[in-house]
């Protein structure tokens, strides 16, 4: 093989490398809402994760223009919320946050909020990936 085509053969299997990465699918969010708070100024939030890559993700931080801290909250079969450092987001799967599992508990608001109105959150995964959603304030 000479060196043209030696080149060439490079550049063939760089540009369908380029092309594989490009097509790659990555982490993302939606299907975000926010309860209405009944009293006080704390809320749950919920956000349904996509991870359709080869690892687990792991959400490690949350934040919110409407809240002073956000938190990972795991509620189990009869137990009350409790609070845990992460959620796992599967490989090849999801994480259906949801008000009698995995959600987010926005404490300290800094308004109150309306049904319909729509805040913003933020989840960051341990790989330093920020997921930013919209979410819709529902009953």
């Amino acid at each position: 093989m000479g060196r043209a085509s030696a080149s060439v053969l490079v550049a063939i299997l760089f540009g369908a490398a380029s092309l594989a990465l490009a097509q790659q699918k990555s982490i993302s969010a939606g299907s975000a809402w926010v309860k209405v708070p009944a009293t006080g100024d704390a809320t749950a939030a919920f956000v349904t994760i996509e991870n359709p890559t080869m690892y687990d993700a792991y959400l490690v931080s949350a934040s919110s223009d409407v809240a002073a801290s956000v938190t990972f909250r795991q509620r189990g079969s009869g137990q009350d919320a409790k609070e845990v450092a992460d959620l796992v987001v599967p490989a090849f799967g999801s994480l259906e946050m949801s008000p009698d599992g995995a959600h987010l508990w926005l404490s300290g608001l800094k308004r109150s909020l309306a049904e319909k109105e729509t805040v913003t959150l933020q989840l960051t995964t341990d790989s330093n990936l920020t997921l930013s959603v919209t979410a819709e304030v529902r009953k």
